[in-house]
């Protein structure tokens, strides 16, 4: 049970693969740039704080801001101990067997398969999220808008 790849060869990228960090604060992004102009509360810097905004403005469902919450923190403090460990700016789960019981030992699971289970739990759960972003069934098609480039102005005043 292996998350799918992104990034490099040498193993699932927490920050850039899919379902990873930054999905996660591009979503959290795209919803603040569309509604933020008229709603300041959402103005927030962080993720975290950025996605309880949207959650108390009613964007999100208590289940999609507790699956992105919780995910997020995971893969942080994943990316967090994979640093420590190698003294290095990664962020890259090693493909490596060995390697990898080390990183799940260090997180606190009992074997790499424990370890690799809650990433794809937490990595698929980000990644069916990101996909609602410009879903036309989905209340946030207007992002689609955003991620095709033609974000227009309704509200602008009268030339």
């Amino acid at each position: 049970m292996r998350p799918q790849r992104g990034g490099g060869s040498d193993g699932f990228d927490v920050k850039n693969g899919e379902g990873g960090i930054r999905e996660i604060e591009f979503f959290v992004q795209a919803l603040q740039l569309i509604h933020a102009g008229k709603r300041p509360s959402l103005r927030r810097r962080g993720t975290l704080a950025a996605l309880d905004a949207l959650l108390f403005a009613g964007l999100i469902t208590d289940d999609e801001h507790l699956a992105l919450w919780r995910a997020y923190r995971w893969l942080r403090h994943t990316e967090h101990v994979l640093q420590l460990e190698g003294g290095l700016q990664t962020q890259i789960v090693p493909d490596d067997d060995a390697r990898r019981l080390v990183l799940a030992k260090r997180l606190g699971y009992p074997s790499d398969v424990a370890f690799a289970f809650a990433l794809v739990k937490h990595t698929a759960a980000v990644s069916r999220l990101f996909a609602t972003l410009g879903d036309p069934a989905d209340e946030r098609a207007e992002v689609a808008a955003i991620l095709r480039g033609e974000l227009t102005t309704t509200t602008s005043a009268p030339r």
